[in-house]
């Protein structure tokens, strides 16, 4: 593994996690604004929330202690804003019924769409900057949601996506060359592509989130880890394991609180999470990392305990430092 750490929400980012996961042997912090159907509010609040000087001084700690941070964000309300529908009816989804909506994502068959997408993602990319190269703008958040034209039906949800995420990592390669842009793997994208190819550049981010949190993801006698495991060895030959990234759920006590206040008391099974972070490193995984969203200094305001994050940083194993 090159890197191991936590995914919070910019809200929680603090002294107070900073200095938890000082000296624990993580190395990666992931900032994912909630809210990824909020047309564009949520990446416009984020916007603002990295320019203020409290959370670059917070970055530029965690940056001084060997943290690299990155961004992970629902972020195509954002790069197609839902008003221009107005004036570019072609550029949305067509839904079931044949009529073009704003509600979520766009027509990915439709080239000036893309192209207008990759303009806005090198835009974003300036703004969200990573020493990694690595980006993560995403499609929205919401399964059942690609376009029914008859050029998309052609493809599968999952070549939908990695269709805009090729746009996507076009726009950041044509300021950042050399960078890259993840293909999330999860909910209807789980399957992967069919017909289309990830450009270079384009990364696997493997996302299992109807998984059995209480079973190994190995566990074959685990109907729902089965299913979310069944097409992952086809996942990394599509996209091969360089800058391969797990995102799991271990930690996310946002889930376990149905995202609601007031905020649960949470407890994780290390145990699992050891188990898991092998199998994963076998598979040939660079990154692996888990939400920890509801567990920062709200969390022990209100029940008076750390998350034990030197357990969880041992469970994830060593890490093997990349060769230059």
């Amino acid at each position: 593994m090159h890197h191991k750490g936590l995914v919070i929400y910019p809200e929680d980012l603090s002294d107070y996690w900073i200095d938890r996961i000082n000296g624990s042997g993580l190395n990666f912090l992931g900032i994912h604004p909630v809210g990824g159907n909020t047309k564009g509010k949520a990446v416009a609040n984020a916007i603002e929330w990295v320019k203020s000087s409290e959370t670059q001084r917070l970055l530029n700690r965690a940056t001084e202690i060997g943290i690299d941070v990155e961004y992970e964000i629902h972020a195509l309300s954002w790069l197609l804003p839902r008003e221009l529908i107005s004036k570019q009816p072609e550029w949305f989804r067509m839904n079931e019924s044949g009529e073009r909506t704003a509600d979520f994502n766009c027509c990915a068959s439709n080239p000036q769409v893309l192209e207008y997408i990759a303009e806005r993602s090198a835009k974003l990319a300036k703004i969200f900057k990573t020493s990694t190269g690595r980006y993560h703008f995403w499609t929205d958040d919401v399964p059942h949601s690609k376009c029914c034209c008859s050029r998309c039906m052609e493809m599968t949800a999952s070549d939908e996506a990695l269709t805009v995420y090729n746009a996507i990592n076009s726009g950041i390669r044509s300021v950042y060359s050399g960078a890259g842009q993840s293909y999330l793997a999860y909910d209807d994208m789980i399957k992967g592509p069919e017909h289309v190819k990830p450009a270079d550049g384009v990364y696997l981010e493997y996302a299992p989130m109807q998984r059995n949190l209480t079973r190994p993801m190995s566990d074959p006698e685990s109907e729902k880890n089965r299913k979310e495991t069944s097409s992952l060895k086809r996942l990394l030959k599509v996209f091969g394991c360089e800058n391969s990234q797990v995102l799991d759920y271990w930690l996310d006590n946002s889930w376990f609180s149905d995202w609601n206040r007031p905020i649960r008391r949470f407890r994780f099974s290390p145990d699992i999470v050891a188990l898991d972070s092998v199998w994963y490193e076998k598979l040939g995984f660079e990154t692996i990392t888990s939400f920890a969203c509801y567990l920062g200094e709200e969390y022990y305001n209100l029940h008076g305990e750390h998350l034990d994050v030197l357990a969880y940083s041992k469970a994830l194993g060593n890490i093997k430092k990349k060769q230059v």
